[in-house]
């Protein structure tokens, strides 16, 4: 089977949008952490921001999480505008960084759906990495 550049895009959408059931204790702030997944030896950075109505979360009752999957060129931390809109909403929202310091860089030539694939399942590797460790618990 043949993963299509148009099911992969829809497929990094749904990871953008996953949602996890979680409970957050620190309303309407940030934090930054570093995840390390031995598999494939990557450190993986993340930027977990928390609801600001303190009320949606508590140890009782979980708050929706939304996975924010930086592009290729932008920095995790540079979306704020979506998770400040995120948070607002509710929704704890954890942004993770894939482009990593000597990561091969995303071709610009050639048959583009080819040659930035293995950038595409890294990046799809490490929101799936993210999502099971559930390191904001």
């Amino acid at each position: 089977m043949t993963i299509k550049p148009i099911q992969l895009w829809y497929a990094v959408v749904l990871a953008v949008m996953l949602l996890l059931q979680v409970s957050a204790t620190q309303a309407g702030k940030g934090e930054y952490q570093v995840l390390s997944d031995a598999q494939t030896q990557r450190d993986i950075p993340i930027h977990i921001s928390y609801p600001q109505d303190t009320s949606v979360c508590s140890s009782e009752s979980s708050c929706p999480v939304a996975l924010l999957s930086s592009g290729y060129g932008v920095a995790y931390d540079n979306y704020t505008f979506i998770s400040n809109t995120l948070n607002t909403a509710g929704y704890l929202v954890v942004a993770v960084q894939h482009e990593l310091p000597g990561d091969t860089p995303l071709a610009v030539r050639g048959d583009l759906y080819t040659e930035r694939s293995e950038n595409w399942q890294r990046g799809a590797n490490s929101l799936e990495f993210v999502r099971i460790v559930n390191s904001w618990q």
